[in-house]
C-alpha cells in the first residue's frame, strides 16, 4: 500500500502484482509480471492494470535489459518500451544509460508519444573508496509515466555528485544540479 500526498492523507492506493524470473541461458534471464494499481482512498483516475515481458543480458563487464510492458488504465492506455545499459569501462568506471517511449492512447483526444532518458557515469574505485563521483543527465517529453502535465512540457536536467573521505570519519559530500523545463499551457508558453 502506498499513500499520496501523506500530510493530509488525501490519496492512498493498492498495489498488487506477480512477478517470475526465467534464466535462459548463462547470460539471459527473462521475465514476465503482471500487476493491478487500484486506489483505495480518493480519485481513481490513475488506475490500471499492467502486462510486462522483460529480457536481461548479464555477463560481466555488460548489463543490457529491455523490457515492454502494457498499462491498461480507467483513462487511456500506455505503451512502455524501455531499453537500459551499463558498461564497466574499467574497475572504477562506469557508463549507463535508460530510455523509455511511453505511446499514450487516451480514451478521449488524441494518441501521442512521451519519453524520458538518462545517460551517466560513474566512477566509484574499488582498491581506495575516498574519491567517488556520479555524474548524470536526463531529459523527459511530455507526461511520461506519471501521466500529469501537458504533453508538450519538457525538461532537462543536470547532476553532478562527489564524495570525498580526506580522514577517517570525515566525509565531505556535494552536489550540484541544474534543470530547465519548459511547458505550453493554452498557448502561453511558461519556463524555469
Amino acid at each position: 500500500y502506498n499513500l499520496e500526498d501523506a500530510l493530509n492523507g488525501a490519496r492512498g492506493f493498492a498495489q498488487m502484482g506477480l512477478r517470475t524470473r526465467l534464466p535462459l541461458n548463462q547470460d539471459w534471464l527473462g521475465d514476465l509480471n503482471v500487476e493491478r494499481v487500484s486506489t483505495t482512498q480518493g480519485a481513481s483516475t490513475g488506475d490500471f492494470t499492467a502486462l510486462g515481458i522483460g529480457f536481461e543480458y548479464l555477463p560481466a563487464k555488460v548489463k543490457f535489459t529491455t523490457r515492454y510492458e502494457l498499462r491498461m488504465g480507467e483513462r487511456d492506455d500506455t505503451h512502455v518500451l524501455t531499453t537500459a545499459g551499463a558498461r564497466r569501462l574499467s574497475d572504477s568506471l562506469s557508463l549507463f544509460t535508460r530510455e523509455r517511449i511511453f505511446f499514450v492512447s487516451p480514451d478521449s483526444g488524441a494518441s501521442r508519444v512521451d519519453g524520458d532518458g538518462t545517460v551517466g557515469l560513474a566512477y566509484r574505485p574499488v582498491d581506495n573508496d575516498r574519491l567517488n563521483f556520479l555524474f548524470k543527465l536526463q531529459g523527459l517529453k511530455g507526461a511520461g509515466a506519471k501521466g500529469t502535465g501537458a504533453p508538450l512540457a519538457r525538461s532537462y536536467l543536470g547532476i553532478f555528485e562527489m564524495n570525498y573521505q580526506p580522514a577517517a570519519r570525515f566525509n565531505l559530500l556535494s552536489r550540484l544540479a541544474l534543470k530547465e523545463s519548459v511547458d505550453r499551457i493554452e498557448g502561453e508558453r511558461f519556463g524555469s
